[in-house]
């Protein structure tokens, strides 16, 4: 399917579940944005209680989306009118259920076009269901017509059969498979299987999806990052870290690096 590329991104996680990572992962595309010193707008959902907020409180901008109307309608009526080249925004668990609110009112994907952005939903996924169904859900809410005619073809239709053509999407979707959540990938089942169990990574692939995977962190390494509110490549030169875990953060680092940036003008690289 072609895809036009747009100068202007809106990056944002989005799903009904916490705890899958949907942070880790904004976390991640919006640290190497700001080591490239890129033009950008980091917003945190969750007010000044977010992953995002708290890590970069110097340069994040708060708002909630589960505020009153005027303040969660900020997103759209003051940061995307700011103009500015890439924004990259961390909602929230249950915001899914808040945006499908929002879009009975209006139409939050026909606003983003408006304003000059290409919006890319960054979907962690995990072992377990939850993330995987919220992904799915996002598609339905923001590409119905591609959701509906895969789904069709897909309860129909024989996996050898060839799928319909899909209909140009109004977004882009990259899945991060994290491997700190897991102990190999045989232990992404839910999300590898043929029938019936990846259905929905079958259908992030039909709209144009892009899968990357993020290799494991020692758990150790994950736990100091909280506790000193380390950046990853400020986790580098940490005198909090042990010399052989900064080497382990740098070449995990490398790595990340190499796959996120792989995907390229989707998460706006």
């Amino acid at each position: 399917m072609a895809r036009r590329k747009h100068r202007k991104r809106l990056i944002m996680s989005v799903g009904d579940k916490g705890g899958s990572g949907k942070s880790t992962a904004i976390k991640i595309v919006a640290e190497l944005h700001l080591a490239r010193r890129r033009k950008l707008l980091l917003i945190d959902g969750d007010a000044t209680v977010g992953t995002l907020y708290k890590y970069h409180p110097e340069v994040v901008q708060p708002f909630s989306i589960h505020g009153p109307i005027d303040e969660r309608d900020r997103l759209v009526n003051e940061y995307l009118s700011r103009g500015v080249e890439t924004v990259i925004v961390d909602l929230p668990a249950t915001s899914l259920t808040r945006l499908r609110e929002m879009s009975a009112e209006y139409s939050f994907v026909e606003e983003v076009e408006r304003a000059g952005y290409r919006l890319t939903v960054v979907a962690p996924v995990t072992p377990n269901d939850d993330p995987i169904l919220d992904l799915q859900e996002v598609i339905g809410l923001f590409d119905p017509e591609n959701y509906a005619l895969f789904s069709a073809w897909d309860e129909s239709s024989p996996m050898a059969d060839h799928p319909p053509e899909a209909k140009p999407s109004r977004f882009d979707i990259v899945a991060f498979v994290n491997m700190s959540f897991a102990e190999d990938r045989s232990d992404f089942q839910l999300w590898d299987a043929s029938q019936p169990g990846g259905f929905t990574r079958r259908l992030m692939e039909f709209v144009g999806g892009v899968e990357i995977e993020i290799p494991k962190l020692r758990p150790r390494i994950q736990h100091l990052l909280q506790r000193y509110r380390l950046s990853y490549r400020g986790a580098e030169t940490s005198p909090n870290l042990s010399v052989t875990d900064r080497g382990r953060i740098q070449r995990w680092n490398k790595s990340v690096n190499e796959v996120v940036t792989g995907v390229g003008e989707r998460l706006g690289f």
